[in-house]
């Protein structure tokens, strides 16, 4: 049988007809070309359709950021233009949808999601409608195809849609409870004061400066400090703790990750539905409170910010009636919430206290974001709308910010002597220079050396040493260390390094890790100041001065023990120098110099 298979196939083989093949490979062909051919324009088409929806995205949230910072003299068609430019703006033209334009609609819609029924199309009318909850921008258009007409098909559609909204900025509130019997309209009263300066100061503005002082068990008092759950506060210390208020009290506060309101007090009749807003700190709840005054460096260091930058508080108003409980059950029922300013802070043989401005009631703060508004209302339908957050069990919370091991490597070389153009003047008079270090493009070639020995630049604030040391000693005081403002225990203190270089980086142009900011910035100002403090001398060893850096973090632990922790520093280094070093490296010398070199750090046929 096999054979007679075989036999078969052979006399199939010798009476092929020859061309048979070439119906096939073009067909293949054809059907190759057609597969390229979809990729090629349905790949085009996906990648506007992409940015049609960023595009989208952009132009919502630009409407709605003019809605929102609208004024009696904005129209409609303002709105509409802010549309229109964001498109623009994203490569975006608007049209009637063909040859490469697109076509845009944008709806006014409710709070519960449908077509603002009164004014639907953004555009259409002269005056802003009020009662707007979300706008929509929908994007149409045909992407003309490149391939697929051959089959008739010369364009493929595109559409998107965003919706933005107006979202409430759940920041700036602070847990410091005023008493209303201070305030007059928009102003402090000077009621159970002297009248007279520092209780009570009328500024020249017309505003109003009083002294308030902290709610004691026992001892009357203007203002209390509160706290914004009742036992384990959002970094799960005690609620009561001066670690707790701190976080609260530090930038722009922390209400946003957590808030309870305290229960309506026992044995009085609470109204239908307390909480309105559960999780959500409103007028008319009830806010746990914490007694007399807390001593922490870190939260004196949080308030001392404030006052540094004039802060706007948002704060809680109460009326000393509505006060239940003592120690760490009282409870204070927020009446209203204003906006202060402290702008000082003591004690006397009154107590602790506040010097404070008071600005009257505060402007809740928007911003437009991208939102999914309800759906249009199903009579049929139960609906419960509202915001949601979801913490896995498994969930951890990083620390915010990671502490920081700086090791500073500053160039004190002579050309840092110059100015930024490779200038020095000290020679010549009038308008007159030599050129004394490389400078920018354009620049005339080196005339003389020895630079900062036998020549720089004056004035001294131009050098570039001087605006190097002048910038690290603001990096200094902008850290995370003891004395700096806006310093916090919250976290660990940063800490830094320096090592200076020339010619020559023995060990002592280094100065180990430290977090004190006076040792720090005096080391910084007198690095190489055998000819003052901003007129540096030597060659430039770039590479010693990173070696030397390198043995400092070798030395150093990567992590710091905090609260129980090791919390692993974020290592940074920065190298600041003026121009490519002409010095090399030798390990083996205590200086780490070996020698020099006039054009390059590469001994001549070494690489």
């Amino acid at each position: 049988m096999q054979k007679f298979l075989l036999k078969r196939l052979r006399r199939l083989a010798r009476h092929r007809k020859r061309g048979q093949s070439i119906p096939i490979i073009a067909l293949m062909i054809l059907i190759l070309v057609a597969m390229v051919a979809l990729s090629v324009d349905v790949g085009n088409t996906f990648s506007e359709e992409r940015k049609a929806v960023s595009a989208s995205n952009a132009a919502s949230i630009a409407a709605m950021s003019a809605y929102i910072d609208r004024s009696s003299t904005t129209t409609d068609q303002s709105i509409y233009n802010a549309i229109v430019n964001s498109l623009q703006s994203n490569g975006i033209t608007p049209g009637d949808g063909t040859n490469g334009t697109v076509k845009v609609a944008a709806y006014y819609l409710s709070p519960q999601g449908e077509v603002l029924v009164s004014h639907p199309v953004v555009g259409s009318g002269s005056e802003v409608p009020t009662g707007v909850g979300y706008i929509q921008v929908k994007l149409e258009a045909k992407v003309n195809t490149s391939f697929a007409r051959v089959v008739g098909q010369n364009d493929l559609p595109i559409t998107a849609s965003a919706h933005a909204g107006a979202c409430p900025v759940n920041s700036s509130v602070y847990p410091l409870a005023i008493d209303s019997s201070t305030l007059g309209t928009n102003k402090f009263n000077s009621n159970g004061t002297t009248g007279t300066s520092p209780e009570y100061v009328v500024l020249s503005d017309g505003s109003v400066q009083r002294r308030i002082y902290v709610k004691e068990n026992n001892v009357p008092g203007s203002f209390s400090w509160l706290r914004w759950m009742e036992d384990k506060g959002v970094n799960g210390k005690s609620a009561t703790s001066a670690e707790e208020l701190t976080a609260s009290m530090t930038g722009e506060g922390n209400i946003s990750k957590g808030f309870e309101e305290a229960p309506w007090p026992a044995g009085e009749s609470a109204p239908e539905g307390y909480p309105l807003q559960p999780n959500a700190l409103n007028i008319g709840d009830w806010v746990w409170g914490t007694s007399g005054w807390m001593n922490s460096a870190s939260l004196d260091a949080a308030l001392d910010n404030h006052i540094y930058r004039k802060t706007f508080l948002i704060l809680p108003i109460y009326n000393s009636a509505d006060v239940r409980g003592t120690g760490s059950n009282v409870q204070f029922r927020i009446s209203d919430l204003g906006t202060f300013m402290i702008t000082g802070r003591g004690h006397n043989s009154k107590g602790w206290y506040f010097d404070m401005i008071y600005r009257g009631a505060p402007t809740m703060q928007y911003n437009a974001c991208s939102v999914t508004p309800p759906p249009p209302e199903d009579a049929t339908l139960l609906e419960l709308f509202g915001g949601v957050s979801f913490f896995p069990e498994y969930q951890t919370n990083p620390v915010e910010q990671r502490p920081i091991q700086y090791v500073v490597v500053l160039d004190t070389s002579g050309s840092m002597s110059a100015n930024f153009d490779g200038r020095c003047n000290n020679t010549t008079s009038g308008s007159n220079y030599l050129q004394c270090s490389n400078g920018p493009a354009g620049s005339r070639n080196l005339e003389v050396s020895n630079t900062g020995v036998d020549y720089w630049w004056n004035p001294q604030n131009e050098r570039r040493i001087y605006v190097a040391k002048k910038a690290l000693e603001r990096l200094v005081s902008l850290t995370n260390m003891p004395g700096n403002t806006g310093y916090t225990t919250t976290r660990p203190a940063d800490k830094m390094a320096v090592v200076w270089f020339n010619s020559k980086v023995p060990s002592g142009n280094a100065m180990n890790f430290s977090n004190n900011k006076t040792n720090l910035t005096n080391f910084i100002t007198t690095a190489n100041n055998g000819y003052g403090n901003y007129r540096s001398v030597g060659g430039t060893n770039g590479a010693a001065g990173l070696y030397r850096a390198s043995l400092l973090f070798g030395a150093a632990p990567k992590t710091v023990a905090f609260n129980g922790n090791n919390v692993e520093y974020k290592r940074v280094v920065l190298f600041i120098t003026d121009g490519v070093s002409n010095e090399f490296l030798n390990p083996s010398n205590s200086d780490l110099d070996g020698g020099w070199s006039y054009d390059a750090t590469y001994a001549s046929g070494s690489y």
